[in-house]
């Protein structure tokens, strides 16, 4: 989806979505509901998008859908169009 400031990026699922009371966590890390995870990537995934200055969302209806919204600003301090060679 294009936006005035930001342009977005939905991912979404429809498997067994995120309990409620886990979802204010998910983005911290070596938080994890499972088994064989460390907790690592969406913390990670968070840290990237924090330092292109966006965003990542997650909206969740437990047993029916996960969904990520994910912000990238139109301008970035990281996208140069000079050539610095």
């Amino acid at each position: 989806e294009l936006g005035e400031e930001y342009n977005y990026i939905y991912l979404e699922d429809t498997a067994l979505g995120i309990k409620p009371e886990d979802l204010p966590h998910i983005f911290e890390q070596f938080f994890s509901k499972t088994k064989n995870s460390m907790g690592l990537g969406l913390a990670f995934c968070k840290t990237i998008m924090t330092q292109v200055e966006g965003n990542i969302e997650c909206f969740s209806e437990y047993k029916k859908y996960t969904r990520f919204k994910l912000s990238f600003p139109k301008e970035n301090i990281f996208i140069s169009t000079q050539n610095n060679f």
